[in-house]
């Protein structure tokens, strides 16, 4: 059996305060505020909703994100 494969992306954006959504049968939000230099990651988890998969953000720590990544593949659009 195949491991599945995790994708990730990224944005280069200025400090402020920013908002995570995603959106099936019922909308999920994660508010977050960037600092400058801050690097956040923010894991999209899925649960069985009623009809559809529910994806909602998690923000998770530096030292979690920036291992879990290590075993993802970009996704992200190519500059």
């Amino acid at each position: 059996d195949a491991l599945p494969i995790y994708g990730a992306f990224y944005y280069d954006v200025a400090p402020g305060e920013y908002q995570v959504e995603t959106s099936t049968e019922v909308t999920r939000s994660l508010t977050l505020k960037l600092e400058k230099g801050d690097v956040r990651y923010v894991r999209l988890n899925v649960s069985m909703g009623f009809m559809v998969a529910h994806i909602y953000p998690e923000l998770v720590d530096a030292d979690v994100g920036s291992k879990e990544i290590l075993d993802c593949k970009y996704s992200g659009m190519n500059k």
